[in-house]
């Protein structure tokens, strides 16, 4: 059996989709990486993401233990736009990337590296997102999990 040819149109719009997802990941995770460092404080997530998400990011603010801080910075890799009916039903588009934490560390509150190292340098996401039409900002961030599809990022 042949597959349906795939119209350029649809091509262009997934390209420019993905694009679109991808840069207001990497603006959110910069961000991220500075509040986990503790030079952003949580307010400073709040434009990239929803309302609701907010209030969750605000909740588990609540219950971080905040004698430890991860310096440092992360990257992602290996993005792929995944359909959010099937993974949750979450938002207007996912994201699924590897995110990469092998250039942080965490510390404890007078600097000191921890002893404890990460499991895996590379962690499986996927990131919902809602069109900000609002704002005209492009996307916004509806929710992060960890992305559960076996081998992904290995």
């Amino acid at each position: 059996m042949t597959a349906a040819p795939t119209s350029s149109a649809s091509v262009s719009t997934d390209a420019s989709r993905l694009a679109e997802a991808v840069d207001a990941f990497t603006v959110f995770n910069a961000a991220l990486d500075g509040y986990y460092s503790g030079t952003k404080s949580i307010e400073d997530l709040q434009s990239f993401v929803t309302p609701d998400y907010f209030r969750v990011l605000v909740a588990e603010e609540a219950e971080r233990d905040t004698s430890t801080w991860t310096m440092g910075t992360s990257t992602f890799g290996d993005e792929k736009l995944v359909d959010p009916d099937k993974w949750g039903g979450h938002g207007d588009l996912s994201l699924v990337v590897c995110r990469n934490i092998s250039r942080t560390e965490v510390v404890d509150d007078t600097g000191a590296p921890s002893t404890v190292k990460p499991l895996r340098t590379r962690i499986p996401l996927i990131v919902y997102f809602m069109d900000d039409d609002t704002s005209g900002s492009g996307m916004l961030i509806e929710k992060v999990d960890q992305w559960n599809e076996d081998g992904y990022c290995s």
